[in-house]
């Protein structure tokens, strides 16, 4: 199922925010597209909130990065910051698959170099 609400903030084609809700994560949704061939995303923080008992892994395109469990009704968010940045390899997408069905609140700062 794709992102239920997928939105833009102060973003441009160098960067910005975005936020990626969903009610019913299941397979791998991209948090932020290609960035096109000789470019790369730079993820300077990333904040994960879930409701349900699942598995949230970020991945850049196909390869998983890492796992954040989540236990039923905690609601506590995971607020993730890279300094120096997270450097994406060139032309790869961020993504995010969970372990089953759920809600998922995705929020991620990035740029493109």
């Amino acid at each position: 199922m794709a992102w239920t609400t997928n939105k833009s903030a102060g973003t441009s084609k160098a960067g910005g925010i975005e936020f990626c809700y969903s009610t019913d994560l299941q397979g791998a949704e991209d948090i932020i597209a290609t960035p096109g061939a000789g470019k790369h995303l730079l993820i300077s923080r990333l904040n994960l909130a879930c409701v349900d008992a699942l598995d949230v892994t970020i991945r850049e395109a196909a390869v998983a990065q890492f796992t954040v469990e989540f236990v039923a009704t905690s609601g506590s968010p995971v607020d993730l910051v890279f300094n120096p940045a997270w450097r994406l390899p060139d032309n790869k997408a961020l993504t995010a698959i969970a372990s089953a069905a759920g809600k998922v609140t995705i929020i991620c700062q990035w740029k493109i170099e």
